[in-house]
């Protein structure tokens, strides 16, 4: 019996189960083993991929939320910009209608929240003056009587005003003998030109007019005639000019060096005229002194004249060719140029790729003049503004590997390859801004005079806008008022004296 079991057994086993030709020579079992296994992982993988798209799914609906949510705060935050130069309503704040489509246009006044302000009652009165009414402004009746009940509460009403008056002034010379010098002598009176037929402060008011107030030379020829009755002609304001720049060039000289033992200084340049050719006038600036310089050239030779060969400070400008050769301990290029860019290149049909390359650039640079404002507010150390300068290395360096189709933005990543050290050097030093703004604001007054006057008809002319101009807006920023600083130049031959009120402590930072 147990012998017929057996060999009923062995019938059914397979022969080939060890080795079967039909499963590559591979054991059955093995293949079932690792059948099963796979069956499991694959069981696993779709339980996985099933949670992985609930997951996405969920995050894609957080995410229209969110984005919704920051449409929503955006709009808002630009409401609330945007509030205080909004056209005041009517009181029910609606909008009075007259007829079909047309609007009552509320007169515009101080934005809510604005403080009311009063003029500040002078320290001094020159003048009192008694009124009496001469007659009556209601009947037009002369018979009036005082009231004395009246006459212990006057009314008053305090009024400024300028008194215009031409002065002339007639100097006599007395003479004295110094038994020291064996010689007759005399003297200069006090606010005296020698040789001079107009006074020192009718030629600073004519400075002022012109380079602060940006009045054309005929217009300031008007002024006089009209409000003071002095007839002076263009030509004598040339020669006012040219005595201010021959008196001030010591000073002028004192700025350039002092901008070429500066820290840091901010260049740019705009276009001017010399009789009607180009020429072009460069502005270097910092907190402390303004430069101005006007010549034929618009290239490195001028930089390097005005600041050396090698200068030790750093150089901040935007990225035109000229800036390249000239040597500095470090450049700063405009961020705000590039932001401009990205901006006006983000309003044309770009590619995806284009679109990513520009976007990601504009948040590495914002992302890093915000960590230097967090520096400034004592938020961030400096050994987080170099490790982050790290990391916008790296950012830069994948952004810009691959090339664009775009033409504008494949530009602009060419130039930030060219630039892209130079474009963070202020979280190296936080110390120094991230624009050229400062440069470009100091041009705007120049700017103005060109559209007034169209440039310069002589070289002097040249040369008087330079000096007098570079004297007025370095003088504005230590403190000093244009008017001070002409009436010392004509009156005060001490350059010493304009220099400390100019300057004050302040000394060339040794090479």
């Amino acid at each position: 019996m147990t012998s017929q079991k057996e060999e009923n057994t062995t019938e059914k086993e397979c022969p080939y189960k060890d080795r079967c030709p039909y499963l590559n020579f591979e054991p059955a079992a093995k293949v079932l083993r690792e059948r099963n296994l796979l069956r499991q992982k694959i069981e696993e993988m779709e339980k996985t991929m099933n949670l992985a798209a609930e997951k996405i799914t969920r995050l894609n609906e957080e995410n229209t939320k969110l984005k919704e949510e920051n449409k929503r705060l955006v709009e808002k935050i630009k409401e609330i910009n945007q509030q205080p130069f909004k056209k005041k309503q009517s009181r029910n704040n609606e909008e009075e209608k007259i007829g079909e489509g047309e609007v009552v246009q509320v007169r515009k006044g101080a934005p809510p929240g604005h403080l009311g302000a009063t003029r500040k009652k002078p320290e001094r009165i020159d003048e009192y003056r008694d009124v009496y009414p001469e007659k009556c402004p209601l009947c037009g009746s002369t018979d009036l009587h005082p009231c004395v009940e009246k006459e212990e509460k006057l009314e008053t009403h305090i009024q400024e005003d300028l008194v215009i008056q031409k002065r002339v002034t007639c100097f006599r010379h007395h003479h004295a003998y110094c038994p020291n010098c064996k010689k007759v002598v005399s003297s200069n009176g006090e606010n005296e030109l020698p040789r001079a037929y107009i006074g020192p402060m009718a030629r600073a008011m004519a400075g002022y007019l012109h380079y602060q107030a940006k009045v054309s030379k005929g217009g300031v020829v008007k002024t006089f005639e009209e409000f003071f009755g002095l007839e002076i002609t263009a030509a004598t304001l040339v020669g006012f000019d040219s005595n201010l720049c021959k008196k001030g060039i010591p000073l002028y000289e004192q700025i350039k060096e002092r901008v070429q033992w500066s820290n840091s200084i901010h260049v740019d340049e705009t276009g001017w005229k010399l009789d009607g050719l180009p020429y072009w006038l460069w502005c270097f600036a910092n907190t402390q002194i303004v430069l101005y310089h006007i010549d034929e050239k618009r290239s490195s030779v001028v930089v390097k004249k005005t600041l050396g060969e090698k200068y030790t400070g750093i150089l901040i400008s935007d990225d035109f060719s000229a800036y390249g050769p000239v040597e500095a301990r470090a450049k700063q290029k405009c961020t705000v140029h590039f932001l401009r860019d990205i901006r006006e290149a983000l309003e044309e049909p770009l590619d995806e790729d284009s679109k990513k390359f520009l976007i990601e650039i504009k948040i590495l640079i914002k992302k890093a003049v915000f960590a230097r404002k967090e520096y400034l507010d004592g938020k961030k150390s400096k050994e987080e503004l170099i490790e982050l300068k790290e990391e916008i290395f790296v950012a830069l360096i994948r952004v810009c590997f691959v090339e664009l189709k775009n033409a504008g933005a494949e530009n602009l990543r060419k130039r930030i390859l060219r630039h892209g050290e130079e474009l963070f050097t202020f979280l190296d030093y936080p110390e120094i801004e991230p624009d050229n703004n400062r440069a470009e604001r100091q041009l705007r007054p120049n700017v103005i005079l060109r559209k007034i006057t169209f440039g310069h008809r002589s070289s002097q002319g040249l040369r008087n806008h330079s000096v007098i101009m570079s004297l007025i807006e370095t003088a504005k920023l230590n403190g000093v008022t244009p008017r001070d600083i002409l009436l010392s130049l004509l009156t005060n031959g001490d350059t010493k004296s304009i220099a400390q009120a100019l300057f004050g402590s302040i000394q060339p930072r040794a090479p």
